[in-house]
């Protein structure tokens, strides 16, 4: 897990503010995983974030470059979680008078070290 935190920590410092520079990395055809790196994540960061089915990550992937393209982005929180398969849940809260707005990814996936049950 502590690869990934850091990648966490990464993702939340390049877009807990929206940054509308990034939203060229993000486009279709380009993987999050590619995309992360060009953030500036390490080579053992994107490996695991690599290991992302592709499914999974291409949702974050068209989630972060719909906020980065739209009149007005939200702010993004990643947020990770340990589980037995991997799995995304997305949140978006719409601005308002009191609030923002914001989007929470809260991403599951094994620990970075624990293959799974098939692949041992």
């Amino acid at each position: 897990m502590p690869i990934f935190q850091r990648a966490a920590v990464r993702f939340n410092q390049a877009f807990g503010e929206p940054n509308r520079d990034y939203a060229d990395l993000f486009v279709e055809g380009n993987t999050f995983a590619d995309a992360m790196r060009e953030v500036g994540v390490s080579d053992a960061e994107h490996e695991f974030i690599s290991s992302i089915p592709e499914g999974i990550a291409e949702s974050i992937r068209a989630v972060i470059r719909s906020n980065l393209t739209r009149d007005v982005p939200l702010s993004i929180s990643l947020i990770w979680a340990p589980a037995y398969d991997f799995g995304v849940e997305i949140w978006e809260a719409p601005g308002t008078k009191v609030s923002p707005g914001g989007i929470s990814i809260l991403l599951r996936t094994r620990y970075p070290l624990d293959g799974h049950p098939s692949e041992r």
